[in-house]
């Protein structure tokens, strides 16, 4: 009966464990569309607006300006 109980506990937390980085993992993604998303409308609102920008700090103060964040972490 002992080593039933253990297979059953051993299997659900195996399970447990592949749910936990099966989410993160989906989180992961759902993040990086987010920040693609993000660039694209960016993007977009600056070809819109006829912007022609030639730094990384003039691309910054468009998005704050616009109100639209930019994700500050690098790629993994």
């Amino acid at each position: 009966m002992g080593a039933v109980l253990y297979g059953m506990l051993a299997v659900l937390v195996e399970r447990g464990v592949r749910m936990v980085f099966w989410a993160l993992d989906e989180r992961r993604k759902w993040r990086e569309k987010q920040r693609e998303e993000t660039k694209a409308e960016l993007i977009a609102e600056m070809l819109a607006a006829g912007v022609s920008l030639q730094t990384k700090q003039e691309l910054e103060q468009w998005a704050r300006e616009k109100g639209i964040p930019l994700d500050k972490h690098p790629r993994k």
